[in-house]
Order: C-alpha cells, then structure tokens, then sequence
C-alpha cells in the first residue's frame, strides 16, 4: 500500500505545497489508506494495493494517457471516483489479452474510452445518492409537486419539497473545471444551440441531465423563492442554473426578473440582451421586451419603451394579448412629458400591421375609435433605439439556421418526433422573422400612424 502515494496520489496530496518531512509524508499516506479503505472497503483496498504493485512501472512508462488523466482526475474533479476508475481498469488489465487489446488502441482512443469509463462511475456514484428521492422519476415528480403548491401559493411548502434536492446537489461529482465540463441541459433546442456557441476547446464535456435534472431543481427552487420575494435568493439560483445551462431562456429570463425587482438595472439590461441572442419562442421575446419596458420605464425614456412595446407585438399569439398590448400602445399614447417647460404628447403608434392584426379591438357596431393623431415615432426612432442600447428587432438568424438544419437532419434520418419539434420552432421564427421584414418595409420611410377601428 505504501507505493500507492508515490504512484498516482502524490498530486493529491503534495501538489502546490512545500516539501515535506518523512513524518508529514507518512501522516500522508496513512490519511490516504484511510480514504481508499472507505471508498473500496477493506479487502477492495487491500486488492488495489496489490495490483498498483504489479502495474507501477507500466503506468509512467506504458501508459502516461492512464496516468495524466487519473491524476487530473484526483487533482482537479474527484478523488473517489478516480479510484475506482483505477481499481476497475487494474482488475481488468490483469487479463493478458484484455491488455494486450487495450495497448492497440490510439492514445486519442484511451482517453476516450476512459472519460466513457469515468462518467459511467460517475452516473452510478450519483444515483445512488438519488435513490433516496425515488431516482430521476421521483424527483421529477418533487418538482411538480413542488410547482403545483407555488401556483395554490404555498410558497413555504414548495420551497420545502426542494430544498433537500438542493442540498443532494452539493455533493454531486460532476464539478465543471478546466479540465472536465459538466452541463445540464434539458431542453434538446437549447443543447443545439450550446454546441453551435460552445468554443472549441479540448475539455471534455457531458450533458448529465439524462441523469439528474439539474437545472429544473435549480430553476424550480429559483422561481419558488421569487414568489417569496426574496429576490437576492432566487438570483443565487438562477446564477447557480446558469453554470449548468448558460443558454437556458427560462433560466436568463428569471435572472433579469430578479435583478429587475432588486433595482439592479445595468444587470437586468446585460442579461436582457444576452437572452435575446438565443430566444427561439415567441413567448420569449414577448416577455424580454416586456423586461425592457420595464427597463425603460425606470429610466424615464417613454419613446424607448414604446417602440419595445411595437415590437412586443410581433410575438404576441393569442387574440387577448394582442389586445392587451394595443392598449399598452394606446396608454403610452398618451403620456404627456415636459422637457424643457414644453408640454409634448408622445402620440399614437399605429400602422397597417397593427391595424390588419388587431380586428379584435374593432367594435361589432364599427364604432369609430376615438384615439386619433399621428405619432412621434417612425421607424426610424424604433431603429435608433435598437442600435443605441444593443437589443435586438427580431430573431436572430443563426437560431434559425439552426433549428432550420436540425428539422431537415430529422427528416432525412426518419426521426419524425424530433422533426415535428425542429419544425415547430422554425416555423414560429420564421413567421416572426417575416412579420419584422414587413413592418420595415412598411415604416422605413415613414412616420407610423393609423386611425384605429
């Protein structure tokens, strides 16, 4: 046993420290016999010191690939489980032709089959952990459970189902570093969409929300502590969920909703506007111009908000909530301002689309509607604001190239579920995206006014 420290475990326990004195070096590997002993039990470390004799020199010599990435492993991520990587991987080399099967392989190949190996051990380490909670089955079911009581508003008690999901999440093995990249990603959409920004790198990366929902639990405990009010809370979550998803809509959405309650302004517009880039919902945009209006609102620029109000409208679905932002628009009409002692009426925003789009708001009897007058904004000034602050006036067109390639692959490989999904969201991006084209056609050369039914 006492070769296992100089071997593969000095790293763990000298890395970055003085040197040390025979005794300190001896309290070193006495802790670390200790520590195999209760991750292997006994006769399991007694099996391990045996096969590390056996294996000591072919390790440095033979098979550096092995040895980088346990220590690695030990260094930076997690030492348990490096060990029983170990332990498996002895126990299997010591077949001759298992061996002499594994010394063919490229060293690109080892480390794959290793970080195969390694997260398999992994998984089952964290499973195990969940098995309390009924597994991935059984903590699903928390969260529903958990969202149904916040929606009655039993906030306390939704808060409660979570928390010790929460506290299982502390001692997770998958610890992202720079060597090893864990995510949770549950949304296959917005998986695509981190592989299309993901920078190449050679960190290995896995996806463990197959495993655990992570990000739900994160999300779910964020927005039970929103309904709480206890905003500063429910920020430390949504930060927490970003780690896992830095490209969930729901999750950024949250976050600007927690700065925004906190007066966090210059935050909220950062996280707005990096929402933006990989919103592929109507509903998405629909709720982060409403962000911005708030912004806006906050700031006093009443022409900013209203062409975020313009916008908003592109992305609205249902009958009453078109309806609903036309008389937003109606009421940012008539918002008086004084600059400079001289009273200015912000005016009516009014064009062909909104006036094709909202029949609703046209009385049975065709009454005549008695807000008139031109507006102060063209579409120019909705330009204008776009560029001055950064957000954007429509989709953008990378998400849909991308959800665009992932319907066709679907359909060529005859995976029709996937393909009905692709294709859905295309279609929502590409109806937006063609609503926005005929708006700038519309107002690009003039004010935008219309008397409405």
């Amino acid at each position: 046993m006492k070769r296992i420290v100089p071997i593969f475990f000095n790293i763990y326990f000298l890395y970055s420290m003085p040197k040390k004195t025979k005794k300190e070096e001896d309290g070193d590997i006495k802790r670390f016999k200790a520590f195999v002993t209760t991750v292997l039990g006994k006769k399991g470390a007694k099996v391990f010191a045996q096969n590390n004799a056996i294996w000591e020199e072919k390790f440095e010599k033979d098979e550096p690939e092995l040895e980088n990435f346990v220590l690695k492993a030990i260094e930076f991520d997690n030492a348990a489980c490096a060990v029983i990587l170990m332990d498996d991987w002895m126990k299997r080399m010591n077949s001759s032709k298992n061996y002499e099967k594994w010394t063919k392989n490229t060293p690109q190949i080892k480390k794959l089959i290793l970080d195969d190996v390694y997260f398999q051990i992994k998984t089952d380490v964290f499973r195990t952990s969940m098995e309390k909670f009924g597994g991935r089955k059984g903590i699903t079911g928390i969260m529903l459970k958990s969202s149904d009581e916040a929606k009655k508003g039993n906030l306390a008690q939704a808060s409660e189902l979570t928390k010790p999901l929460v506290e299982m999440l502390q001692d997770n093995p998958f610890v992202s570093n720079d060597f090893f990249h864990y995510v949770s990603i549950s949304e296959e959409m917005e998986w695509f969409i981190y592989l299309h920004y993901k920078e190449p790198s050679r960190i290995l990366t896995r996806n463990v929300n197959f495993i655990c929902p992570i990000e739900h639990i994160l999300l779910r405990s964020g927005f039970n502590a929103f309904e709480r009010k206890d905003y500063f809370e429910a920020e430390k979550y949504f930060l927490e969920a970003k780690k896992w998803n830095p490209f969930s809509v729901n999750g950024l959405r949250g976050l600007s909703l927690a700065y925004r309650n906190q007066k966090k302004w210059n935050e909220l517009l950062i996280t707005v506007k990096e929402c933006f880039k990989y919103a592929y919902r109507p509903s998405h945009f629909k709720s982060l111009y409403n962000l911005l209006i708030d912004y806006f609102a906050e700031k006093d620029k009443d022409k900013d908000a209203l062409c975020c109000n313009y916008l908003k409208m592109f992305y609205v679905e249902s009958d009453s909530d078109r309806k609903k932002v036309a008389r937003d628009i109606q009421f940012l009409h008539r918002i008086e301002k004084y600059e400079n002692g001289i009273k200015r009426t912000t005016g009516k925003l009014c064009d062909d689309y909104l006036y094709n789009t909202v029949d609703i708001l046209r009385e049975k009897k065709n009454k005549r509607n008695s807000l008139q007058g031109k507006s102060t904004i063209t579409m120019k000034d909705v330009q204008k604001s776009s560029q001055k602050y950064g957000y954007p006036m429509g989709v953008n067109p990378e998400i849909v190239e991308i959800a665009k390639t992932l319907f066709q692959k679907a359909s060529q490989s005859g995976k029709t579920k996937n393909a009905e999904y692709f294709k859905g969201i295309l279609d929502d991006l590409e109806k937006c995206s063609e609503k926005m084209k005929d708006l700038q056609k519309i107002g690009s050369h003039r004010r935008i006014h219309r008397t409405l039914n």
